[in-house]
């Protein structure tokens, strides 16, 4: 059912710049740095750490190997691997004898986020994951308030259903705009769950939310080009860049944990938009 609240206006983004975020497994790094060129139509991804583009292929001299240049994987294997490295032991702890043989699990699934306790299996509520996005293109010659979303503004909304359907996800926050509801309902129509509808307009008020309804959960929020900067930052304390005109593939992770620092990747996901950087 959804629940209508005050309507909220995009701002124009403010140049708020950013900083590197926490220190996330190396590779995960090494696998989210995409190759210089143009890149393929579905899943490049891309953290918020951006080196300088270099040439693709470089001299031979006295015997150097060549350089190789990195193969761009989907976000998908990006959330799995960081699901996977979340729910595994600590590094440098000796295995336990008495725990049952490890079994693969669908990345952000209940399984790997679940403790057996008195027979009874429970959520483990210490990581809280958090996917937000910015709704998908909307039809910019509507006459109306309340524009709908373009022929690739669904298709881009069909790629997101892609990208988390395998990724647990608990909840789907979106505004009441027509664009942002459009842009969760595959998702939402392929988990059989509902959009929450909310104002995010109380950016340390939503985020507080988020934290409090969802403990150990994995979280969809659909927002506005002035809001998931804002909501990124009051959630895990990072700068995030603002939106370029036209930006809509742009997947951020923000990884809640209670005994470490929070994490945040920046993805892509889907067709590249008209106006990516």
């Amino acid at each position: 059912m959804l629940v209508a609240s005050s309507p909220g206006k995009e701002r124009a983004g403010r140049d708020l710049g950013f900083r590197p975020v926490s220190v996330i497994p190396s590779i995960l790094i090494a696998a989210a740095v995409s190759p210089p060129g143009p890149r393929p139509p579905i899943g490049l991804a891309r953290t918020i750490h951006e080196p300088a583009a270099c040439k693709r292929d470089l001299p031979v001299s006295h015997g150097a190997p060549a350089r190789r240049s990195r193969v761009p994987v989907p976000p998908a294997l990006i959330i799995a691997l960081l699901l996977s490295g979340l729910s595994g032991p600590a590094r440098g702890a000796p295995p336990d004898p008495s725990a049952p043989p490890a079994r693969l699990a669908a990345a952000g699934s209940t399984a790997d986020s679940a403790r057996v306790q008195g027979g009874r299996t429970t959520r483990d509520t210490s990581v809280t994951i958090v996917f937000l996005v910015r709704h998908a293109e909307k039809n910019l010659h509507f006459l109306g308030s309340d524009p709908p979303l373009t022929e690739a503004g669904l298709r881009r909304a069909d790629a997101l259903s892609h990208a988390l359907g395998d990724a647990g996800i608990t909840a789907i926050y979106s505004t009441h705009f027509r664009r942002n509801r459009d842009t969760a309902a595959p998702l939402a129509a392929r988990l059989g769950d509902s959009l929450r509808i909310v104002d995010q307009g109380d950016f340390a008020g939503f985020a507080r939310r988020v934290r409090e309804e969802n403990p150990g959960g994995r979280v969809l929020i659909v927002g506005h080009s002035d809001t998931v900067p804002q909501i990124v930052q009051a959630l895990a304390g990072v700068r995030a860049p603002p939106f370029a005109p036209g930006e809509h593939d742009v997947l951020y992770v923000v990884t809640l944990a209670q005994s470490q620092p929070s994490r945040t990747l920046r993805l892509r996901y889907g067709e590249p938009s008209a106006q990516s950087p």
